[in-house]
């Protein structure tokens, strides 16, 4: 067993308001500790101690020229911040909604999700969907566990003018569900389209070259639409990665 003592230390100095700040304010550059104060709007008594604290625990070190910057102990600790950072803020989401369904590889990349917003209930997420079908330039990218009747008139418009569209359906309604092939709205550009299959999709994942819509599981596994629409290049990239990933586990 793992001894928790010395993750408890950790957390422990993590846990206090100002040091965690000093730590970010250090991240940036080097700061002598008149000016960490300053900053902090503390004393420089209360600074020093706090440094004796972190330097204690590794986390920072004081340089030759008395500033104090982070040990590489300290960045990497740092760099989960966002991840942590993201699941505090979203915690009510978290506590019914269940992550784990990510693949290993993808499951501590949540920090990268930075510039998003949630949608308020479920018309509102099929809105998000239709407007980024509707907005899109370069490609869409589904994940689902249907296409919705909706957005195939809009998939078809994107088609025409040129839009790579790939869809990762649950092979149990790959009998039943809207085949692309056989919709009159894709006629004459059927190159542009690609459909697969997996065994079965818990995670809904709709993008464009500019947007993500994620959405996770339920608690008891089932797929939900109400998620994140996030827009930053990190989480952008992070969620293509995802979906190539998922993409070349699936079956034609």
């Amino acid at each position: 067993m793992v001894s928790t003592e010395k993750i408890s230390e950790l957390l422990f100095e993590f846990s206090n308001p100002s040091r965690l700040d000093i730590l970010m304010w250090i991240e940036e550059k080097s700061i002598k500790p008149s000016q960490l104060a300053r900053e902090s709007d503390q004393t420089i008594q209360e600074t020093s101690r706090h440094l004796q604290r972190l330097t204690k625990a590794q986390l920072v070190e004081r340089n030759s020229d008395g500033a104090y910057s982070l040990t590489p102990f300290g960045k990497q600790l740092l760099a989960l911040m966002p991840e942590i950072h993201f699941l505090a803020i979203n915690s009510e989401y978290f506590s019914t909604h269940d992550p784990s369904c990510l693949p290993p590889e993808f499951r501590y990349g949540l920090g990268l999700i930075q510039e998003y917003n949630k949608a308020s209930h479920v018309m509102e997420a099929f809105q998000q969907s239709e407007d980024l079908i509707r907005n899109s330039e370069e490609i869409i990218w589904i994940l689902s566990d249907q296409i919705l009747a909706s957005t195939l008139p809009l998939i078809g418009e994107a088609i025409q003018r040129g839009v790579n569209f790939r869809v990762i359906l649950p092979k149990e309604i790959g009998s039943q569900g809207p085949h692309l092939e056989h919709d009159p709205n894709f006629m004459g550009r059927h190159s542009q389209t690609q459909e697969r299959f997996i065994e079965s999709v818990q995670l809904v994942l709709v993008m464009s070259e500019k947007k993500a819509l994620l959405s996770f599981p339920t608690k008891d596994g089932c797929p939900d639409y109400l998620g994140f629409a996030l827009t930053n290049d990190a989480g952008l990239k992070w969620c293509k990665d995802l979906y190539l990933h998922l993409w070349d586990q699936s079956e034609t």
